[in-house]
C-alpha cells in the first residue's frame, strides 16, 4: 500500500497537476484517441490551464501526494451542464487523473470522498461527472461506486469526434459511503 497523502491544491502545484493530466491522458486514452492529439499534449499549456482554474474559488482542486509528488488530482465545483442541474446534480467533477503507479491502492476514492465531502460542505446535494464512452475502466469504477447514467454528448474536435457519457449520484453522502468501502478494490481507480 502507498503512502497517499490527499490536500487541497495551491499555486505551487500547477506543474505537478499539469504533468499529472498530460502524462494520465497519455496513458488512459492511448488506442481510444488520434495518436497524434495525445502527442500534442503539452505540458507547459496545461500548467498555464491549471494556474487559471486555481485562481477562482468557486473551484476545488485536490491533489494526492506520494512522497511530495503529485500522483493524481481532482477538480469539482458547480454544475456546467444546465440540463444534468435541472436534473438534480448541482455539483461536477471536472477531472479526475491517477498516474498509473498510484492506481490500485484506493487513490482513485480517496479522491472522490474528498471531492464530495468538500461539495456537501458546500451545501450540495448531487455530483455529476463526464466519462470518454471507450474509457470502460473509469466507467465501471463510477458504476462500482453507484454511478447512474444521466447524459451523453458528443464533442467535435479537430481530431476526432468524442461520445461522453454523464454518470452521477443524486446523494453525495451515498458516494462518500460507497467511496469508504474498501470491498471495492478490484475498481480503484478511475483513469
Amino acid at each position: 500500500m502507498l503512502n497517499l497523502n490527499i490536500r487541497a491544491a495551491n499555486s505551487g502545484d500547477v506543474a505537478g497537476i499539469a504533468r499529472v493530466h498530460v502524462n494520465s491522458w497519455r496513458d488512459t486514452y492511448f488506442g481510444i484517441l488520434p495518436d497524434e492529439m495525445l502527442m500534442s499534449l503539452d505540458i507547459d499549456a496545461r500548467a498555464k490551464m491549471w494556474a487559471t482554474v486555481l485562481t477562482d474559488p468557486a473551484n476545488l482542486v485536490s491533489v494526492l501526494e506520494r512522497a511530495g509528488e503529485i500522483v493524481g488530482f481532482g477538480a469539482c465545483g458547480d454544475q456546467r451542464t444546465p440540463k444534468l442541474r435541472l436534473a438534480g446534480y448541482d455539483a461536477e467533477i471536472g477531472a479526475i487523473y491517477v498516474l498509473s503507479i498510484a492506481q490500485g491502492v484506493g487513490a482513485g476514492r480517496t479522491l472522490m470522498k474528498y471531492m464530495a465531502d468538500r461539495l456537501v460542505e458546500r451545501g450540495m446535494k448531487g455530483i455529476s461527472l463526464w466519462v470518454l464512452a471507450g474509457n470502460r475502466k473509469a466507467q465501471r469504477f463510477y458504476e462500482h461506486l453507484g454511478a447512474e447514467i444521466c447524459g451523453e454528448r458528443e464533442e467535435r474536435l479537430p481530431q476526432a469526434t468524442l461520445t461522453e457519457v454523464a454518470y452521477g449520484w443524486r446523494d453525495l453522502r451515498a458516494l462518500t459511503a460507497r467511496a469508504n468501502d474498501g470491498s471495492q478494490r478490484e475498481c480503484d481507480d478511475p483513469k
